[in-house]
């Protein structure tokens, strides 16, 4: 399955020079991209990169550029900073923000909206940020992630809201790490799912590898999305299985 670059918005850049960083692809000319380091509002400096140099970017992506830069900027960084650098890496920082809070809204808002595939997201509460990113690609991806920290509020039972959760999912996401299989409540959550499956005639469980484990016995003869070398094809990976149930939605 082919990514296909965005028409316009966030991409990384995967070679060159610019290796590395997150642009605001605002247009296209013939083989390049017109790449602003920032928003075009705020900031105008921009280069021509070359189409083949570009790749859809991840919610991991942006959060680990974004941690990157924040390293180079501390002012307690022994590594001597041009301040012309620094503010253009301040403006590439302020443009990934704000993709980040956007793409976070869009996820809940997918959710809300009950459009494409119910995903529900099993995992430890130690691997809450892989969670959470998975969930915010999902989400923009036009399918409806389901984490306990979006659908379980103050006062509400937990187990009733997990069970509710369960039941309505189309598809359970186990997230595997050596946190995750030494957790009873999430062998839980993907053993009631593992059945239905026995019972049926269709995937419902999709295992992602974030870190090395012993797989639990029941989950072994199943091919799962590595994640521990590229985010972007665990991402792939994941979408490829979802989608491969009826009505799928189909990838931008």
């Amino acid at each position: 399955m082919t990514q296909r670059i965005p028409d316009f918005g966030a991409v990384k850049i995967v070679a060159g020079k610019h290796k590395g960083r997150i642009a605001n692809l605002e247009d296209i000319e013939s083989r390049s991209g017109v790449c602003y380091f920032g928003s075009i509002v705020f900031h105008e400096t921009y280069d021509l990169i070359q189409l083949r140099y570009l790749q859809p970017v991840t919610t991991d992506d942006l959060w680990t550029r974004k941690d990157k830069i924040m390293s180079m900027v501390n002012p307690f960084n022994s590594d001597y900073l041009d301040p012309e650098v620094k503010l253009d890496l301040l403006f590439e920082y302020h443009f990934i923000y704000n993709v980040l809070e956007a793409r976070w809204q869009t996820a809940k808002e997918e959710f809300a909206r009950g459009k494409g595939k119910r995903v529900f997201i099993s995992h430890s509460s130690k691997d809450d940020d892989f969670a959470r990113w998975l969930a915010v690609d999902l989400g923009n991806l036009g399918h409806r992630p389901w984490l306990d920290e979006w659908e379980i509020r103050a006062g509400h039972s937990i187990p009733k809201r997990i069970s509710d959760g369960l039941e309505s999912c189309d598809v359970l996401i186990v997230v595997l790490s050596p946190n995750s299989v030494t957790s009873g409540w999430v062998e839980r959550e993907w053993h009631a799912k593992y059945w239905d499956e026995v019972g049926g005639d269709k995937v419902t469980v999709i295992p992602v590898l974030i870190e090395s484990c012993e797989i639990p016995i029941l989950l072994k003869h199943k091919r799962y999305a590595d994640f521990r070398i590229s985010h972007q094809e665990g991402i792939r990976e994941v979408l490829e299985s979802i989608q491969s149930f009826p009505n799928a939605v189909i990838e931008p």
